[in-house]
């Protein structure tokens, strides 16, 4: 559930977290800079779409 929330809220997400990595240490702010906006907010559906799929194994895993 955590993995699937963290896609689908991954704009909004990003975006907060681009915001707030700009007002930290200047060498963390041009790490997150290079990846630009958009790179953190792939970045949020790939960790979502991670957390979904191992939340889905570690189900099936229970289960059996």
């Amino acid at each position: 559930m955590v993995g699937l929330l963290t896609a689908l809220f991954a704009r909004s997400n990003g975006t907060k977290f681009f915001a707030m990595t700009q007002s930290s240490r200047t060498s963390v702010a041009k790490l997150w800079a290079r990846t630009g906006e958009k790179g953190v907010q792939l970045l949020f559906v790939g960790i979502g779409i991670i957390l979904a799929i191992a939340g889905c194994i570690a189900l099936g895993l229970g289960t059996a």
